[in-house]
């Protein structure tokens, strides 16, 4: 069953022109409903579950768990991928080297469409649990802590590929998770990010640098928000590193 649900990811996915509009968004209302319905056991996550618990060592079972997952946030919201947990499928893919580039990518499709269009109000319905988010912003962070310069190329792309994720994640979603997460998640995203600009590239660096700037734009400005409370780290720590990063640009820009 499982392969059936990846070829219909697959269509969605690739955008087949076979597909017409009308088509594509009967598949689409299929998908959401069978991840809703019935309500203790959505048929989809059941059968996702039985795949992987039946054949979870099988890598194919587990790319093709991955490919759903990416197509299922093109049709369903992402508060109810992350509500029924869908998201340790990406961390098992995350553990097979020749799968976390296609783990990433899913990730990539769910970061854009973490919350609803706007700004969002605590407590709104259609926007996922607290505990939701913090949980997807915390393999975020432990993808961002991951990142260690080791000098070989294969590594290298895919840490170029985790800053790019974790900026985007930042830039689509700064105002939203600025109010609504925790200041100590928060913080964490922060660390990831000073993490990785203290990596030796020039693009990952510029990568941390914007997803800095989006939550520090984006960081509310109430009469209770100290510079204690903060999660932000203090300028002392982040000038430093910004500074060195600049002359990096500078010195790039006169070479070129």
């Amino acid at each position: 069953s499982l392969g059936v649900w990846s070829q219909i990811a697959d269509l969605l996915i690739e955008d087949s022109k076979e597909l017409t509009t009308s088509r594509r968004r009967e598949l689409s209302s299929a998908l959401v409903t069978v991840v809703e319905q019935p309500a203790e056991a959505p048929q989809l996550i059941a059968s996702l579950q039985h795949a992987l618990r039946q054949h979870g060592a099988d890598r194919h079972v587990v790319r093709e768990a991955l490919n759903l997952c990416r197509a299922l946030a093109i049709a369903v919201p992402v508060k109810l991928l992350l509500q029924h947990s869908l998201d340790h499928i990406i961390r098992v893919g995350l553990d097979v080297p020749e799968l976390c580039g296609l783990a990433v990518s899913a990730l990539a499709d769910w970061v854009e469409k973490v919350f609803p269009p706007g700004k969002v109000k605590e407590g709104q319905k259609d926007v996922l649990q607290t505990h939701d988010l913090c949980r997807f912003t915390a393999l975020l962070v432990q993808l961002a802590r991951k990142c260690v310069f080791d000098g070989h190329q294969l590594a290298y792309a895919f840490h170029c590929q985790v800053a790019e994720l974790i900026s985007d994640f930042c830039v689509a979603n700064a105002e939203n998770l600025s109010s609504l997460l925790p200041a100590s998640d928060l913080g964490a995203l922060w660390a990831g990010l000073l993490h990785l600009l203290r990596y030796p590239s020039v693009t990952i660096q510029l990568d941390a640098i914007t997803g800095m700037c989006q939550l520090a734009k984006a960081t509310p400005n109430t009469s209770n928000n100290s510079l204690a409370s903060r999660p932000r780290p203090g300028l002392e720590e982040l000038l430093g590193t910004m500074f060195v990063h600049s002359l990096k640009l500078d010195v790039a820009e006169t070479e070129n």
